[in-house]
């Protein structure tokens, strides 16, 4: 029986790589939710967990070779300041986007 259960559990692992597994569950969590996109000229990608509403992004010019710069956005607030008003620009409306489309 015990060899049974284990055998319905393997098809959601291989289903859902990136879902952690509860060790008292057969049920996938899924605890960690990443996204990418481009706007206004920059690349924002970003991750956050599932219960709380804190971003994690990293930012960089699409037409330039700088660097990419990297920041926790919390509360409506960008940690650490400052951040140029086109990148803050193209990270709110990813975010925005990222927060409506459901994480789906």
């Amino acid at each position: 029986m015990h060899f049974v259960q284990r055998l319905k559990v393997l098809p959601l692992r291989l289903a859902l790589p990136q879902a952690a597994l509860n060790p008292h569950s057969a049920v996938p969590v899924i605890w960690r939710i990443e996204r990418s996109g481009n706007c206004g000229g920059y690349a924002v990608s970003g991750w956050r967990y599932t219960d709380l509403a804190i971003w994690h992004l990293k930012i960089w010019s699409i037409s330039d070779d700088k660097p990419e710069q990297t920041y926790i956005f919390s509360a409506g607030e960008f940690y650490p300041q400052p951040i140029s008003p086109a990148e803050k620009f193209a990270a709110l409306r990813l975010i925005v986007f990222w927060e409506a489309d459901g994480f789906k």
